[in-house]
């Protein structure tokens, strides 16, 4: 087994020393992780186990090619806030996103991970509107990014967005610097295509909403699924409405016929 380093050069501060609680929050997020196969599996898992385990109820998980284009990513993942504010974010606020600024490229070079409070100072005319008009507005006031490689050719960017106290989001960043070249190691193996199964009749679910399917057509309750997937059952139950609707079923009977047949 491959040792996970989680104190990288330049991270070692022993004013920000992990406590026990953090290292086991950042092994938590690792196993949660390194289960993930493809990039769409990746950034569900990711997006669920950050902000759970961090305590975030607003989150999000952007991809692209390019650090440019992840910011126009047409189907961005999201939790919280973050789903009412998309539209307007997509059609008008995504170029002035202050995490999308040269600075805040700058940090995810060094660290993988930019702060709001670490970018306040220095960003554009524009990004300070972003925060006025669009961030704050909803009742957001801090924020952390952590910068990923997905596969060979694509790159994440998660977001992590509350009203919290700023020596959390000091805490929360120096925690996702430990987590970083491990977390980003796992991201950097995955497969770009989904895992080939039942595509016919599953082709336009996610990989997780695919695994969620098949084990309901073995006749699995949500209880038993969030056992086997290491999942709440709540995440569960959205996995299962998201299928029914996406493979247009009224139930799971019809969605365990459906995948048998194809």
């Amino acid at each position: 087994m491959t040792a996970i380093q989680l104190h990288p050069r330049g991270t070692g501060s022993a004013e920000y020393a992990l406590s026990v609680g953090e290292h086991e929050q950042v092994l938590q997020v690792l196993t949660d992780c390194s289960s993930a196969r493809t990039v769409e599996s990746f950034r569900e898992t990711a997006l669920e186990s950050l902000s759970r385990h961090l305590g975030y109820r607003t989150a999000t998980v952007f991809t692209g090619t390019t650090f440019s284009t992840v910011f126009t990513d047409p189907r961005p993942l999201h939790t919280g806030r973050a789903v009412g504010m998309f539209g307007s974010y997509r059609d008008y606020w995504f170029k002035d996103d202050f995490f999308a600024t040269p600075q805040s490229l700058r940090s995810f070079q060094d660290t993988r991970v930019a702060t709001l409070s670490e970018l306040r100072s220095s960003i554009s005319t524009g990004a300070r509107q972003f925060v006025a008009d669009y961030f704050s507005r909803d009742g957001l006031t801090s924020a952390v990014g952590l910068y990923l490689e997905v596969s060979e050719s694509q790159h994440a960017l998660v977001g992590l967005f509350g009203n919290d106290d700023p020596r959390k989001e000091r805490r929360v960043a120096h925690l996702l610097r430990r987590l970083a070249p491990p977390l980003n190691a796992i991201s950097r193996s995955l497969s770009a295509t989904p895992t080939q199964c039942n595509l016919d009749v599953l082709g336009s679910l996610t990989e997780r909403q695919r695994q969620v399917a098949l084990l309901i057509a073995e006749g699995l309750s949500n209880s038993a699924i969030a056992d086997l997937l290491i999942l709440r059952e709540d995440t569960v139950k959205k996995y299962v409405s998201a299928i029914l609707a996406a493979l247009r079923c009224h139930s799971r009977t019809q969605v365990a016929l459906l995948v048998k047949q194809g």
